[in-house]
């Protein structure tokens, strides 16, 4: 029996390596497959017509974009015949843009990235922070060419204008359809021709899209008879439009640009950057086999909408930007502050309008202009009247100012009328035509004096009083003040107050003839509890003449029935009085405590003494449940304390042991309830949490009869620096024990169910080294001898 088991093990060992020795096998002829797979394809190349229509330019890697590289070198290719190349061969003008920056060592811009949509190609990449400089971004004008958003890029998803001009590298389709089909995608070759198999070669440069069409379906006619009758039908579309290539002179960023055949003069312009810090927004030349065509006046465009100079670009186009003539700067309260550049024959209106007019705080009568003059800057003033007629000058600063925060015709009326306000002064007024424009005196008006305050030609203030009782009635002024006070506001304030067992204690207006009964009314009442004894208290006030008068107030006790508050009809109050309403003094209001958690009654319990424990409560819930954790029974508790500028409250945990006060329910263990107190009984928590200095603070499941180093062993044992004489367990009702220690020998504490034990660094000892002496030294090791041998005899004896 034991011959065939080991014979049978053999022939698993051999069918096991007879198995890895094929796998083994079939993983090098696929590695050498892959090899022989990857070196055919890099063999090839990038730069065929194969090839290069299929690259990702995107997901190049750096070697293969050094493997292109080498592969120019070697066949002595430029640029723009690798451009050619792959343009013709299907690459997309974006994708080429990005190859084109990384062959030579650049990062593409996002606005380069955009072939397809207008401007493409920079040979030299704009930078936004070069034309964010402060003097720039002041020019009116220039904003349009820091946003990125208004790049004027034409719309490829739009029909092609039927102006568009065909020219070498754009590509058709044409579609023959209906009783004869036939399609063909020919591209415009660089002698201007399409050619097409069944028709031949047709010379289609320099032909506007629509004259283009009219000659390919006279040719197609020809061959598909089916056109002339009507049953077939042609559709001709421009698929790809070609680059051209541009120059712009003058710009924040010049050069030469390879750009969209749609692209049109602003969409250039915007990828240059717009115009230098020098550069004109008003004069910039379009020059077409070396003529200039169209002279582009961007504030056109600005003021009114006007696209009339963005005219589209043809290959070789130029786009000069001469050096400005004349700019000027406006600031101040206007709706558009900025530099302006204006044309020899625009005044100050027409500057006015470029920023918007005056906005609605200008002072506009006078502006202060600021002129370079050959030594030195000279300050002028223009007046409204110069508007049309003076023409700025270089470097001129206008400087429109605010106008004063000052009322020409004011004058306002306050105190006792019904609508106190700020009034227009119109010529003849007088102090009646204002308080009859305020609607007329207030009932309490104090008629007898009113104040009329008024500027003096000094500017100071003078006071002159009214009698409206009289006939005087002066006639205002500018920036006239009248004041009428209230009979009120001649009165002192007087009040009386209430506190104790009423419902809405607090201060209330005197009244004459108010009495005890009126004020008890107002503060709603007497509480329950209220005593039959009122108290006031009333402020005698001193005659100067008495020097001695040592009583300041007169106390009166009144002996009234709650229930028949008409006694306090009679007495009269005076003002300030102060009226204390008393509490019986047999009068408690119940107070309770709550029982909550795991008991058989929760809830709120009223303390019928003073002397009931905790027990009792315990009891009068009806006991504790089956799930109750004896070990988590804790009472909170509200504390006041005085801090520095009022009374505040804390909460503090009572530990209960709930066993022992079973076994001893006399014992001080037992605490006395206090209103507001709270005892909590946690259900049972059959897990122990380990926290601090150990390899993994978490929760693990309870396990009775385990000690403390079982659960710290559990969790990872201690880390490094751990004190284990601090080592403490805290009960879940809030009670901590420590761990003692005696001799060599430490005794942990107990673990209980739903326990945290604390694992605490050991704290830092003293660097500083004590030297001891030889003396000191043979002393402790004396004691320590002495403690090992009577710990010898205690052992022997226990064995014995």
């Amino acid at each position: 029996m034991l011959i065939k088991i080991y014979s049978l093990s053999l022939q698993i060992q051999k069918n096991k390596m007879s198995l890895h020795l094929k796998f083994t096998k079939a993983l090098y002829i696929l590695i050498i497959c892959l090899f022989v797979i990857n070196f055919h394809s890099f063999s090839q190349g990038f730069i065929n017509p194969n090839s290069i229509k299929n690259i990702k330019v995107q997901s190049l890697s750096d070697s293969e974009i050094s493997q292109i590289r080498k592969e120019m070198d070697k066949e002595k290719m430029s640029i723009e015949q690798l451009e050619n190349l792959a343009i013709t061969n299907g690459m997309s003008a974006t994708d080429f843009a990005t190859l084109k920056l990384r062959l030579e060592n650049k990062k593409p811009t996002e606005t380069e990235l955009n072939v397809e949509k207008g401007v493409t190609i920079s040979e030299k990449p704009i930078e936004m922070d070069d034309r964010s400089d402060l003097k720039t971004s002041e020019i009116f004008g220039s904003e349009i060419f820091r946003s990125s958003s208004m790049s004027f890029e034409p719309n490829p998803h739009l029909a092609t204008p039927t102006n568009y001009i065909l020219g070498p590298g754009d590509e058709l389709q044409i579609v023959v359809f209906g009783m004869q089909e036939y399609t063909s995608s020919p591209r415009v070759s660089k002698e201007g021709r399409i050619s097409i198999p069944v028709v031949g070669q047709i010379y289609v440069n320099g032909l506007s899209i629509e004259a283009a069409k009219s000659k390919i379906k006279s040719s197609f006619t020809k061959v598909f008879s089916s056109l002339n009758s009507g049953q077939s039908q042609i559709s001709i579309t421009l698929t790809n439009v070609r680059t051209i290539r541009i120059t712009i002179l003058g710009s924040r960023k010049p050069g030469n640009y390879s750009v969209s055949s749609l692209s049109t003069v602003f969409n250039a312009l915007h990828i240059a950057g717009g115009p230098n810090d020098n550069g004109s927004y008003r004069k910039i030349e379009l020059l077409r086999n070396n003529k200039i065509i169209k002279i582009i006046d961007i504030y056109k465009f600005l003021m009114t909408g006007d696209q009339s100079d963005n005219i589209n670009l043809l290959d070789n186009d130029i786009i000069r930007i001469p050096v400005y003539e004349n700019r000027v700067k406006i600031e101040g309260k206007v709706k558009r502050p900025g530099v302006f550049e204006l044309l020899p024959n625009e005044n100050f209106n027409d500057l006015l309008s470029y920023c918007s007019g005056f906005d609605e705080a200008a002072y506009k009568a006078n502006i202060k202009l600021v002129q370079n003059t050959d030594k030195e800057l000279k300050i002028s003033d223009l007046n409204e009247k110069e508007y049309s007629t003076y023409t700025p000058k270089l470097g001129d600063v206008f400087k429109v100012s605010t106008i004063l925060n000052r009322f020409e015709n004011k004058v306002s009326i306050k105190g006792s009328v019904f609508r106190p306000d700020d009034y227009a002064l119109v010529p003849g007024m007088t102090l009646n035509d204002l308080i009859s424009k305020a609607d007329g005196l207030t009932e309490d008006a104090f008629k007898n004096r009113a104040l009329l305050i008024r500027e003096k030609e000094d500017l100071r203030k003078e006071i002159e009083f009214i009698n409206l009782n009289s006939n005087q009635n002066p006639e205002l002024r500018k920036n006239d003040e009248v004041i009428i006070s209230s009979i009120f506001d001649l009165k002192n304030i007087e009040n009386v107050y209430i506190s104790g067992y009423v419902k809405k204690p607090g201060e209330y207006p005197f009244a004459e003839k108010l009495t005890l009964y009126d004020l008890i009314l107002q503060a709603g009442g007497f509480k329950t509890g209220a005593s039959r004894q009122v108290e006031i208290s009333r402020v005698i006030i001193k005659d100067e003449e008495i020097s001695n008068q040592v009583e300041k107030s007169k106390v009166f006790t009144l002996t009234i029935d709650t229930l028949l508050i008409d006694q306090t009809k009679n007495f009269i109050l005076q003002p300030e009085d102060v009226v204390q309403v008393r509490k019986k003094p047999v009068y408690e209001i119940q107070k309770t405590i709550y029982v909550t958690g795991r008991v058989m009654y929760p809830g709120e319990y009223v303390l019928s003494t003073e002397l009931e424990t905790f027990m009792d409560f315990i009891k009068r819930a009806g006991g504790l449940k089956e799930d109750a954790n004896v070990e988590s029974i804790y009472i909170k508790r509200k504390t006041d304390f005085a801090s520095t500028e009022q009374i505040e409250h804390t909460v503090k945990k009572i530990p209960i042991d709930y066993k022992y006060i079973l076994r001893k329910p006399n014992s001080y263990r037992n605490v006395f309830m206090k209103p507001g107190d709270q005892i909590i009984v946690e259900k049972i928590d059959n897990t122990v949490r380990v926290l601090g200095n150990v390899y993994l603070s978490t929760e693990i499941p309870y396990i009775n009869g385990k000690r403390l180093k079982y659960y710290v062993n559990s969790v990872g044992g201690y880390n490094e620096n751990t004190d284990k004489n601090r080592v403490y367990v805290v009960k879940p009702n809030g009670l901590a024990k420590t761990t003692k220690s005696f001799l060599f020998f430490r005794v942990y504490p107990k673990v209980h169910k739903g326990s945290d034990i604390i694992v605490p660094v050991q704290v830092e000892k003293i660097s500083k080294k004590v030297k001891m002496t030889i003396q000191e030294i043979a002393s402790i090791t004396g004691v320590i001898g002495s403690l090992a041998g009577m710990t010898v005899a205690i052992l022997n004896l226990y064995n014995k």
